[in-house]
């Protein structure tokens, strides 16, 4: 059985992971089943480690193998080694690039939820959908 932090954190990696494009139309499983598409795999990983840094799962009592296998598992992907491409961000010259990539996304939802004065979105509800 899934925990609530669990199923949280597995709709969280697949929104980001598809770039805020999620099909709300589909059920949880039908989003957990579904594939990470390639080019965000490395966008995943740094959302491993950075979960991992931060202590969010579990209050930090899980290792990064354990929350590499779990998205491995609900993303129906395999991310390889993961250590050799977390050296690979760290040379790059923006290795955070994703996680600001999230962040601005995140930053513009709120802006636009704020501009139709809305509460922004509920699962099920797109924040577009017409009343």
């Amino acid at each position: 059985m899934r925990t609530p932090i669990a199923l949280f954190i597995s709709i969280f990696i697949l929104t980001a992971c598809s770039g805020g494009k999620a099909d709300y139309g589909k059920t949880i499983t039908e989003h957990l089943l579904s594939k990470v598409p390639a080019g965000k795999k490395i966008g995943l990983i740094s959302l491993l480690y950075a979960f991992d840094t931060m202590g969010v799962i579990d209050n930090g009592n899980i290792s990064l193998r354990k929350i590499q296998e779990f998205a491995e598992v609900h993303f129906d992907v395999k991310l390889g080694n993961i250590a050799r491409a977390f050296n690979e961000l760290r040379m790059r010259q923006n290795p955070t690039q994703f996680i600001d990539e999230l962040k601005a996304a995140l930053e513009k939802r709120i802006r636009e939820a704020d501009d139709r004065n809305t509460l922004g979105h509920y699962v099920g509800q797109s924040t577009f959908s017409k009343k």
